[in-house]
């Protein structure tokens, strides 16, 4: 008996290590991911975490396979995905709408803010901001009034020309500064070095302001020397890199709009969302558990049950979960005492695809297909016959069978046939026998034929 018990044991232990050697590791399904539109559509709140806007899309619902069977859908795994989207790319986007040119009809609210934030407008279909600008006509700078080569509407102005360029007495000038003293007279300082390169002395020119006064609508600006009126001038990368700092700085919810305005305006929405995309990944409980049946036995010693559930410890990816179980058993025996078991499946490096994934692909667009063969008839026989027929219609062949073809009036019919068939065969036109009593007799018949036949038709017979 004894040895009979021991060797029942270790069949029983030996089942139970097989068992758990050929336990499945982590298991993983992947998730049907909702399109972007979807997501930025959803209505839930987003947020942002430096130039990164998340924006969750609507929770679904997963079931995990039941361990134990009996028909179950499986257990309930409530999970959100979540799509990161890049701030600097989308308002580098909007900013590439403006430098292309747009008219101010279909300037939406982000483009609008952006242009509202450098004072901008649209005209002549391109940006343009405010800008100060320097006229001409009233009072202008140089060293001498009569020295044209080197006058300037402002103090810089002349001094560059002065100095940038010149070459004179062996040795080349090129501009270093310029100071306004007074309202009449400034300096212009410039670098100097011979022409083999080697350094000489700085040298200086005292510069003057000639005219009268600014012409009408500028005012003189003492800080630049030169008479100034507002106007406007064609933005440049500076001037958007402005309005793209002024979006950037937004709240999410405010950049989520700008998104979806940017990318469904375009031709291609799924696409221009996809280009400004970083990532996408799921949420959800750490772990879930699934209650397990209970079994109750009774034997003279006592009633014994048995109590099982299985806790599933989830990890998430972009747009996956894997899944690992961990299986525990609680056997309370008659005198009260429990005796628990655990099976946790094992850590492994690659989980095991789940048998019943939704498998969910998109088919990438096919780029276009150049025709193999230019048609030389592209309207087919039809289009040939159209094109040939004027030309058929008119040819000598045609206006031979044309002869045979009589021509019928009130009067017995009569024809000739043409025999002049060429310049060199002219052999006249040979009429036909008239034969007037053959269509009379004819004719003769028909009448008599439809008689009977009208007679057959109305009284039968």
């Amino acid at each position: 008996m004894g040895i009979h018990y021991w060797s029942k044991s270790a069949v029983l232990t030996l089942l139970v290590v097989l068992s758990i050697g050929h336990a499945h590791a982590a298991t993983r399904k992947s998730v049907s991911m909702p399109s972007d539109g979807q997501v930025i559509g959803s209505g839930n709140g987003s947020s942002r975490s430096g130039d990164t806007l998340h924006v969750p899309g609507d929770g679904k619902t997963e079931y995990i396979p039941s361990s134990y069977g009996g028909g179950s859908k499986g257990t309930k795994l409530p999970i959100k995905p979540t799509y990161d989207y890049s701030i600097p790319r989308t308002v580098k986007g909007m900013t590439t709408n403006l430098r292309g040119g747009v008219y101010g009809a279909v300037l939406g609210i982000g483009l609008q803010y952006m242009l509202d934030s450098v004072d901008g407008f649209i005209k002549d279909n391109q940006v343009h901001v405010p800008s100060t600008q320097t006229v001409p006509g009233g009072y202008y700078w140089g060293i001498t009034s009569s020295d044209l080569s080197f006058r300037g509407l402002t103090p810089y102005e002349s001094c560059q020309k002065l100095t940038n360029g010149r070459i004179s007495s062996g040795a080349i000038y090129t501009y270093k500064s310029h100071k306004i003293l007074t309202t009449n007279q400034a300096t212009c300082t410039a670098t100097v070095k011979s022409t083999s390169g080697a350094a000489m002395p700085d040298t200086t020119w005292t510069l003057y302001r000639y005219g009268s006064s600014c012409p009408s609508g500028s005012t003189y600006n003492p800080v630049s020397g030169g008479c100034e009126a507002e106007g406007s001038r064609i933005a440049t990368d500076a001037d958007y890199d402005l309005m793209e700092a002024a979006a950037a700085a937004k709240d999410s919810e405010w950049l989520k709009e700008r998104l979806r305005e940017h990318c469904e305006g375009g031709l291609n929405p799924q696409a221009c969302y996809e280009s400004l995309r970083d990532n996408t990944w799921l949420e959800g409980p750490s772990s879930v558990t699934e209650p397990g049946p209970t079994t109750t036995t009774t034997s003279p010693a006592g009633t014994t049950s048995t109590t099982s559930n299985t806790r599933y410890d989830i990890t998430y990816g972009n747009n996956y979960y894997d899944y690992r179980s961990t299986k525990t058993t609680i056997v309370t025996k008659p005198d009260g005492t429990t005796e628990t078991t655990t099976e946790t499946e094992p850590e492994t490096d690659q989980p095991r695809e789940d048998e019943d994934q939704d498998i969910n692909f998109t088919d990438s667009e096919f780029p276009p297909v150049e025709p193999f063969y230019q048609q030389k008839y592209p309207d087919g026989l039809d289009g040939v016959w159209q094109n040939a027929q004027a030309k058929f219609d008119n040819s000598q062949f045609m206006s031979f069978l044309q002869s045979f073809i009589p021509q019928f009036s009130g009067s017995c019919p009569s024809w000739s046939m043409s025999f002049n068939i060429a310049s060199w065969a002219s052999y006249g036109n040979v009429p036909f026998v008239n034969l007037c009593y053959v269509f009379d007799f004819i004719k003769v018949i028909m009448l008599v034929t439809a008689l009977f036949t009208a007679r057959a038709i109305t009284f039968g017979g």
